[in-house]
């Protein structure tokens, strides 16, 4: 594989270790800057063979535009939709944190009615955070997000989440290639972010027993919750555009290094 990192995209320390790893490993990879504006790299560059692509959605799609391939893992076939909410849960049904949701359009969001709900985006685009909100919070998050003086308002077919408040022990991301999980990193406990920290071995049994049932790509992150009900999934994100926290850089390359490449 060829690997194109965007600079300053990844954490330094997180940036400096994968770097290490390409070097010493001998893999090819180049540092680039993305001018947003026409798509231009800094340097510009003509990569040969298999590409992937460490940055920001828009730098995957520039690579693919170029020819890059995989580039990047946006969904099995090109299907975008199977990071969504839906497809998860259909797929992994009450593994998911959040099966008991709703699923609205975001116009047909309501305060709450009782008690504090939990609300986040259907899909992998981030149009906001997901956050717990009661009723007295509500009108002030709305017109935060989607007020007359928003310069990127939610739009109202946005589609999204509304579920029960899950009371989460702990959060640890995953990354999994080909349905195995190759490396992880806590990094939230008791609501607090950690840089780091012993993952519960719960949690990573439950990792491996979900990434073998199904993955939306051939690589993910997918972020496990520990909650007094057990292990939960919470979401699946793309890879290529996932923090990875303290998750080993060398596991990660190796396994991405070792897929079979005729259908990468």
């Amino acid at each position: 594989m060829h690997w194109v990192v965007q600079e300053d995209f990844l954490p330094v320390r997180t940036a400096a270790g994968l770097r290490a790893v390409l070097e010493r490993g001998g893999l090819p990879h180049d540092i680039v800057k993305l001018r947003l504006q026409g798509g231009a790299l800094e340097p510009e560059i003509a990569p040969v063979g298999p590409v992937v692509v460490i940055g920001s959605v828009a730098l995957v799609r520039i690579g693919r535009a170029r020819g890059w391939e995989p580039a990047g893992w946006f969904g099995r076939d090109g299907d975008e939709d199977l990071f969504s909410f839906e497809a998860c849960r259909s797929a992994l049904g009450d593994r998911m944190l959040n099966a008991a949701g709703r699923v609205l359009r975001f116009a047909e969001v309501t305060e709450p009615d009782t008690g504090p709900v939990f609300i986040r985006p259907a899909d992998d685009g981030k149009a906001f955070a997901g956050t717990v909100l009661t009723r007295d919070e509500y009108p002030g998050w709305r017109a935060g997000i989607a007020g007359p003086d928003v310069s990127w308002p939610v739009a109202a077919e946005c589609l999204v989440v509304v579920a029960p408040v899950r009371d989460i022990l702990s959060e640890t991301r995953f990354i999994v290639v080909d349905g195995r999980v190759v490396a992880g990193s806590l990094y939230r406990r008791g609501g607090r972010p950690l840089s780091d920290g012993p993952i519960d071995d719960a949690v990573t049994a439950f990792a491996c027993e979900a990434a073998a049932i199904w993955t939306p790509d051939r690589v993910v992150a997918m972020d496990v919750a520990q909650t007094r009900d057990g292990p939960k999934v919470i979401e699946f994100n793309n890879f290529n555009s996932a923090r990875w926290y303290a998750a080993d850089p060398g596991r990660i390359v190796a396994a991405i290094e070792a897929m079979d490449r005729s259908d990468a």
